[in-house]
Formats: C-alpha cells, sequence, structure tokens
C-alpha cells in the first residue's frame, strides 16, 4: 500500500494531444458511471422522513425563512458561476436565524483547484474543484482566500436547470456530475475522517441533498427553491446537520477521533524526539487523536469499557475509493497522558525509548470476517517460531461495539447470534430510564414512547438497509480500527533489491507459518500487503512481514499438529465478495454482486478475490475457483515482478512501460493473455536487471516455476521450492552496493487521473491456451458454488486467546 496511483489505461492516440486528453476524461467518466451506477440510491420515501432517518439530532427547527431566499439565483447555462453570488445568497438566508457558533458560511470556490487532503498523495489524485462550499459551524470563510478541505463541511454543485439533475439518469453528462459529487465526498471524508458526508446538488430551481458513506450514496427527492415548506426543509436539513446528537462538530463526524491540540502536538514532539523521530517532518493538520476499542470484552460490560487512545501522526497509506474498505495506515504512538485534577498529565516516565506502532482503519463488508478474528487465529503461533508476520497489539470492530450497544440499551441483553436483516428493527423492550442509563449518547431523544429513533448507528452503515431494505444487509460495512506491532515500509521503498527479496521471502515464510499452523489462508498477497521491517534489529528474525488479512479464509477447526500444507487443501470461503482498490497502484476486482434473490442472497457471489494485478492466471480463467495456497505463491512472482519493472534499472525493450504491458486491469482476457505471453518466455525473455545477476537470476526460475504449475499443470507450486529459489539467491554473489540500489522513482504516465477508472470485468469465455499447455489430468480444480451470504462466524462474541 504504498499510496501510488496505479497504471492507467494508455491514450488512444498520441497523435492529438488535446484529442487523446479529452477521450480519456470521458473514459474516466465511463469508469466511474459503472462504479457508482448501482451505489446511488434515491430515497423513496418522504424528503422530512429522510432528514429525520439520516441527519439524527435532537434540535428542532423552529425558525422562519423567506419564501423568496432564491430569487436571485437565476442560471444561465454554460454561465452558472455568474449567478452563484444569487444562490449564495439564499443559502445565506436560510441560516441567519442560527446562532453564531451554529451557523455556516458559503463561498464559491469553482475557480480554485483542490487537491487531496493527505500531502503525500498529492500526486495520486486528480485536482477537483467544487462550485460552492460550506464551512464548519461558526466559521466564517473569506471568499478570496482558497479553503482546505479541513475548512469545509459540505460541498455543493450548482447547475444551471432542472435537466442537469443527475440522479436516475444514466447518461455520461449526468455521470460527470454525480463524479463531481463524488470526489468532493471522498476528500471531505479523508480530510475530516468523517463515518458520512452530505454533498447538495443545486439544478436549476431544484436542490437534493446526498448522504455519501463507504457503503454507498442515498440522495433525496428533489424540492424546490421556489416553495416555502420545500425551503423549510432544507433550512431543517441545515439545522439538524450542525446539531448532531454526539458530542461533534457536525452529523458524520467520528467521536472516536478529533484534531490534535496545541497541548497535543507539545506532547507528541516530545514523544517523537525520544522514539528518534523528527518532529516537524509531521504534518500536525492531518494528524489525530483516536480511541481504540478493544474486542476482548467476553467479561465486560462493553459500555463501560474504556479506550487506549493512541495519536495517529502520519499517515503511510490511504485508499482514494470511496464505497469500499476505504484503508488507511498509519504511524501512531499511545497517548500515555491521564486526566488528574482538570489537567493532562504523564503517567509515564520521561526517559527510554516510545514505541511507534502501525495504526489500521477500513470498512470491512459484513459478510467478511472482520480482521482481527484471524490474527487472533495467528496467536497460536508462538512467538518464538513467528517470522513474517504482524501482531494485533489491540482493537476492533467500532460498529459491532456501536450497534451492540444500541442493542443493550433497547433489548436489556445482547443477542448470541447475530442476524444482519433484522437488526434494531423490534420494538424496545427497555423503560425509557434504562435506555438513558446504558445507551450511547447518539441513540438518546427526549422523545416519548419507547421505539427506536429512525436512524441508526453510524460506525456500521445501514443506508442500504434504510434505503432499499434489510434484505440488503450483506452490503453494508463496519468499522474497524486496530492496532499492529511491527512498524514497516511498503516494498515500492526497499534500499536495496536484496532487501526487497528478503521481505519477499519472508512474507513467503509467514504466509505458511498461517496456514500449516493457523490454518489462514490469506487470499490477497498483493504489492501493498508486504512490508518490509523499518529499522530492524541487527539480530532481527525477518527483514518483511505479511498484513491485511481483510479476504483471508480460515479453516473451522485449528489444525492438527504435522498438517502438510504442500498437499491439496480447500480452504474456499462461501462469502467471498470483490476486492476493494488502494491508492497504491492497486486495481481491485469490482465486479457487482448482483441484486437481491429476495430473501438476502445474491446470485452471483464473487468465488475469487484478491488484487487484480497480482491474480494467479488460474483465477483470472476461472472465476468459480476455490483460492489455493499455489494461487498465492504465484501471487508472490508477480508483486516480485511488478516491483522490478518498476523501481529498478532493468534492460527490458520496453522500458518503463514493460509494467503497463504485462499488468493489465478490467479486462480479464487481456490480463490473462499478458501474463501467459511473459510465463511462455515472449515477453520475460529480455528481461535483464542491470549489474544484478542473482535477481534477474531468481526472477527467471521463479518464472519457470510458475509456467509448471499455471501454464503446463505438471507441478503445483510449493512452500518448499519458492523458498529454495529465494534462498539460493540470497546466498549468491554478485549484489549491487546497497547505496546504489535503493528503489528508483517511477514515473506515471500521462493521463494518470485515467486511474480512477473501475470497469467491472465483462463475461467472457476463458482465452484459449494451445492444447499442449492445458492443464495435466494430474491436476485437480474444485470449483466452488456460489452460496447464500450470511453473517461471518466471527460474529459471535468471542475472546481472544
Amino acid at each position: 500500500m504504498s499510496g501510488q496511483a496505479s497504471t492507467p489505461p494508455r491514450p488512444v492516440s498520441n497523435r492529438d494531444p488535446v484529442s487523446a486528453a479529452a477521450k480519456n476524461q470521458d473514459a474516466v467518466a465511463e469508469g466511474w458511471r459503472k462504479e457508482l451506477l448501482d451505489r446511488i440510491n434515491v430515497y423513496s420515501g418522504a424528503t422530512d422522513k429522510y432528514i429525520r432517518t439520516f441527519v439524527p439530532s435532537r434540535a428542532r427547527c423552529t425558525f422562519t425563512t423567506d419564501g423568496d431566499a432564491f430569487a436571485g439565483w437565476e442560471p444561465v447555462a454554460g454561465k452558472e458561476t455568474d449567478s452563484y453570488s444569487g444562490l449564495i445568497k439564499g443559502l445565506d438566508k436560510l441560516v441567519a436565524p442560527f446562532p453564531e457558533d451554529k451557523r455556516l458560511s458559503f463561498i464559491a470556490c469553482d475557480g480554485w483547484k483542490m487537491t487531496f487532503p493527505f500531502k503525500a498523495f498529492v500526486n495520486a489524485h486528480h485536482e477537483t474543484s467544487p462550485d460552492i462550499v460550506a464551512s464548519l459551524p461558526g466559521v466564517v470563510l473569506d471568499p478570496k482566500v482558497k479553503p482546505t478541505w479541513r475548512q469545509i463541511a459540505i460541498a455543493l454543485e450548482g447547475k444551471s436547470t432542472t435537466a442537469a439533475d443527475p440522479f436516475e439518469k444514466n447518461s455520461l453528462t449526468s455521470c460527470k456530475t454525480l463524479v463531481q459529487m463524488a470526489v468532493n465526498a471522498r476528500n471531505l471524508m479523508h480530510a475530516h475522517g468523517l463515518l458520512a458526508v452530505f454533498v447538495v446538488g443545486v439544478y436549476g430551481d431544484i436542490i437534493r441533498i446526498a448522504r455519501f458513506d463507504h457503503a454507498c450514496a442515498v440522495a433525496s427527492k428533489p424540492l424546490s427553491l421556489r416553495k416555502l415548506n420545500d425551503l423549510k426543509l432544507v433550512q431543517r436539513f441545515f439545522w439538524r446537520f450542525v446539531n448532531p446528537c454526539d458530542a461533534v462538530s457536525f452529523v458524520g463526524c467520528d467521536p472516536t477521533i478529533r484534531s490534535l491540540t496545541s497541548h497535543d502536538e507539545q506532547w507528541l514532539s516530545s514523544r517523537l524526539i525520544r522514539a528518534g523521530l523528527d518532529p516537524t517532518e509531521v504534518i500536525v493538520t492531518e494528524a489525530r487523536w483516536a480511541e481504540v476499542y478493544d474486542d476482548d470484552c467476553e467479561d465486560e460490560d462493553i459500555a463501560a469499557m474504556e479506550p487506549e487512545p493512541y495519536i495517529m501522526f502520519k499517515a503511510l497509506d490511504v485508499n482514494g475509493r470511496l464505497f469500499s474498505r476505504a484503508t488507511s495506515v498509519w504511524l501512531g504512538v499511545r497517548d500515555t497522558r491521564q486526566e488528574i485534577d482538570g489537567e493532562l498529565v504523564d503517567t509515564e516516565d520521561d526517559v527510554g525509548s516510545v514505541p511507534i506502532r502501525i495504526i489500521k482503519d477500513a470498512w470491512r463488508q459484513l459478510v467478511r470476517e472482520p480482521e482481527s478474528t484471524f490474527y487472533d487465529r495467528l496467536d497460536m503461533i508462538e512467538d518464538d517460531e513467528r517470522v513474517g508476520l504482524a501482531k494485533l497489539l489491540c482493537g476492533g470492530d467500532l460498529g459491532e461495539r456501536e450497534v451492540r450497544l444500541w442493542e443493550a440499551a433497547s433489548y436489556g441483553g445482547l443477542e448470541e447470534e447475530i442476524v444482519h436483516v433484522s437488526r434494531l428493527l423490534s420494538p424496545r423492550t427497555t423503560s425509557s430510564v434504562q435506555v438513558a442509563n446504558r445507551a450511547p449518547r447518539s441513540m438518546v431523544v427526549p422523545a416519548k414512547g419507547v421505539s427506536p429513533p429512525s436512524h441508526r448507528p453510524m460506525q456500521q452503515t445501514f443506508s442500504w438497509r434504510l434505503s432499499r431494505g434489510n434484505q440488503y444487509w450483506y452490503r453494508e460495512r463496519s468499522h474497524m480500527r486496530f492496532v499492529i506491532d511491527t512498524v514497516g515500509r511498503p516494498l515500492t521503498r526497499f534500499k536495496s533489491t536484496k532487501e526487497l527479496v528478503k521481505a519477499v521471502r519472508d512474507a513467503c515464510r509467514g504466509h505458511r507459518l498461517a496456514m500449516e499452523q493457523a490454518g489462514v489462508l490469506h487470499r490477497d498477497v498483493s504489492v501493498g500487503n508486504i512490508l518490509i521491517v523499518d529499522k530492524p534489529d541487527p539480530e532481527a528474525k525477518f527483514h518483511g512481514f505479511l498484513h491485511d488479512f481483510d479476504y483471508s479464509s480460515m479453516d473451522a477447526d485449528e489444525p492438527a499438529e504435522g498438517t502438510d500444507s504442500e498437499i491439496e487443501t480447500n480452504y474456499g470461503s462461501d462469502d467471498d465478495e470483490e476486492a476493494e482498490m488502494d491508492s497504491s497502484d492497486i486495481a481491485r476486482d469490482s465486479s457487482s454482486t448482483g441484486e437481491s434473490d429476495g430473501q438476502g442472497a445474491p446470485p452471483n457471489l464473487k468465488e475469487r478475490t484478491g488484487t487484480y494485478y497480482f491474480m494467479a492466471v488460474e483465477l483470472l480463467e476461472r472465476k468459480a475457483l476455490v483460492h489455493e495456497v499455489w494461487h498465492d505463491l504465484e501471487s508472490l512472482f508477480w508483486v516480485l515482478l511488478w516491483v522490478v519493472l518498476r523501481h529498478t534499472a532493468h534492460k527490458h525493450p520496453l522500458k518503463e512501460k514493460a509494467a503497463s504491458e504485462l499488468f493489465k486491469y478490467g479486462d480479464d482476457d487481456a490480463a490473462l493473455g499478458a501474463k501467459l505471453r511473459w510465463l511462455r518466455k515472449g515477453d520475460s525473455e529480455k528481461l535483464v536487471i542491470v549489474n544484478n545477476k542473482p535477481l534477474t537470476r531468481l526472477l527467471e526460475r521463479f518464472r519457470k516455476l510458475v509456467h509448471a504449475s499455471a501454464v503446463a499443470g505438471t507441478q503445483r507450486l510449493t512452500y518448499a521450492a519458492v523458498e529454495e529459489i529465494f534462498e539460493e539467491a540470497l546466498d549468491s554473489n554478485g549484489w549491487p552496493e546497497p547505496e546504489n540500489d535503493a528503489a528508483r522513482k517511477y514515473v506515471l504516465p500521462e493521463m494518470r487521473t485515467c486511474t480512477v477508472m473501475v470497469a467491472k470485468p465483462k463475461k467472457r469465455k476463458a482465452a484459449a491456451r494451445p492444447a499442449e499447455e492445458k492443464q495435466g489430468t494430474g491436476s485437480k480444480r474444485k470449483a466452488a458454488a456460489p452460496r447464500q451470504p450470511r453473517a461471518p462466524a466471527g460474529s459471535k462474541r468471542r475472546k481472544r486467546s
């Protein structure tokens, strides 16, 4: 997860740069249309109910407004910007009665290009320019000064006619409008660490409110800017937005994180100096103070659990996709201060080193096991044998925790078995007093009666269930946050090619341990999921490690002693789905989960998973195939080759284009064909790493092993065979000197912004192979039949071993 952009499609023609750019921009919009099409829901209920459901607040809106508030908004097609002043005046009138500390200010922003909110990843994402933005509550924006995303609470788009309303349309023009809204939503989500974000669209005389989270978007029905009752609803939306139930700035903010205070900054600076780091390299506006709740609470009252506080001071990786796991990986340090007599006092001695940790924040799909479940199983591996694997220190599922708090307050206890399709639907069985005493702040409303509020917890999405029906529970996501012990660097930042090879070898060792001793199959070996140990101890047992077990599968029973992982295994999961695209040169399989059959079961649940660029040949050729150990071992080859082609000096005739010619995205036939050509030595025979015979030989030997396994079908890849060629290479002479062998910077081709295109693979027949290279008869393939989605086994309450 390096934070780099993925390889873009090649331009249709480079003879006419302007024409090529226009065509590529249309391709971007078309790709986003496919990405957004079945994730944009228009709420079927009344707008008043939409506001009550998706903008939770205790505050009643009793203000009055002017029915002619938007009389000055008279846009002309193609010249909307000239009329934004009239639109802003109308918006100002709606919020004018609000108290000063709750009032939003609006400014035109269309003339300014705004970049991705994390400086390290600015070059991986194209610029955007929202038409109008709203400030944080109580803040007045200067219309002459470009704001940052962290100064913005809502982005607004203004179009001249009602025909420009993009919702419920499928045209390329409407797609571009939705893409703009989605990009703005994504940037706001990352800038503030939001659970949900609101984007407002104005189309001539109508206005829509759209709420985005990491599962989908839900838009209101259109409201008229010329009708008083509709304007009252818009005013009510803004009022509720700045008066959230939680003690946060506005609806959508995560109550478990906050920006750093000046005291936090001073304390962090002293800790980083003790850790041997330079505090001046920290961008404090990006850093966050965060609460980490541990899942090990079998015998504890979850409402009384105290979180572990951490300061996340540097983002190592940020997944730039909106409807996804949205994984972000941070460097962090535990906050050891405690409040004593109203002041924060550090309770630890100001001596000794300070351990730096990895903190991961992600949104898992409910049909998937929580990643912490797999780390629990990996804990059965003895520490003195543990190589190439990260270790979970604490953390868990914030979404499940919040839902359980709601359940405990509503029903007086917790259910042993989780049924997502019916969660929080039953009437409360506890009294209002009991609810007030036990409930999370977000669910307590001063209303008479015992009916639960219409909104739901926000650490776990309910947007599909609330907008389309409870049978769509399987498309919801739950917020995870946990802390890992080992700090690492991305593979693409190796200090020498020998270090790179050691890291990949150790990831193979970790994969073997997980499989043999814990029954865990990773199933998503990728360039982002292997890290180099940063500043390893001279006597360190490993130089690289495998992490990110989001897409793993696990044997129902712990492996018996003496398990032989070299024999055929079958660890296919019945809840496979598409993998997500990270912001680190990674594009994932994004085919649709399909429509529900009315009972919560999509008919075509995916049986393949993994990072698309690094998928094994068999998985590209046959989707309904059980993921096996040798598929992950093959992915190690593609990972190593990916890094070498992009970040080393080599003599392949295609030079920097070699990687993009080999690693295709989105078209299974093209991706499969390119890999088969390489494995048959048509393209690989010309690869020579400059002044690096050990690495050149290693890649050729690895290619032969993969060819025998995936093409000829004569010998499956095994751990022993792969580890042997790595050890032989590392023991060889001829490695370059480290000071001249660090990773080279990879220069992205032109039209980098096209990398946002996420095309869904087309249904097609498998690419034909020559008869002599088809799988041998001794190769056993098992096709896994699609199964109904279920709540993961890990959803039961458990205690970490």
